[in-house]
């Protein structure tokens, strides 16, 4: 076996949890902009979103360096190591403009 990779069939789950917090970060950060300048923020004029490349991370080369190293590991157990091993990396941002009244 060589780079193993894993994924998800269905991510539209994940990123609709992720827009959503990143709408809950970025209000946050615009309520106390408006705060610190001494403002009202207002509703929503323009909103972006920027989803980078979505991939799974795989631990198989990881696994290949451990096993060179460490004599006591034996191929097969290092095998089921690095298919057990893994996360997947899903990255959304959001560009948020408000109204400031």
């Amino acid at each position: 076996m060589n780079n193993i990779s894993y994924d998800i069939y269905d991510k539209a789950p994940y990123y609709k949890e992720a827009r959503k917090l990143a709408m809950e970060k970025a209000h946050q950060k615009a309520s106390d902009l408006a705060e610190f300048g001494d403002v009202k923020l207002g509703d929503p004029i323009s909103i972006i979103e920027n989803r980078s490349y979505d991939y799974a991370v795989s631990t198989a080369n990881y696994a290949m360096a451990k096993m060179a190293y460490d004599d006591v590991v034996e191929e097969a157990e290092m095998w089921w190591w690095a298919i057990e091993l893994w996360e997947m990396k899903l990255t959304l941002d959001v560009s948020v403009v408000y109204e400031i009244k």
